[in-house]
C-alpha cells in the first residue's frame, strides 16, 4: 500500500498542489501522463 497525506508542490512562491492526500491499495497501479494526470486501475 502507499499512502500520501498533505503532500505540496511549489514553483518559487506559486503553489501549484496543496493539501493532496491519497492511498493505493494493494493490486492496483498508479501512473502519471504528460500534463500531469494521476490513472489509476487494477
Amino acid at each position: 500500500m502507499i499512502e500520501v497525506q498533505s503532500l505540496a508542490k511549489r514553483y518559487g512562491s506559486f503553489t501549484a498542489v496543496r493539501e493532496l492526500s491519497f492511498v493505493v491499495q494493494p493490486g492496483h497501479v498508479l501512473g502519471k501522463r504528460p500534463g500531469g494526470v494521476l490513472l489509476g486501475g487494477e
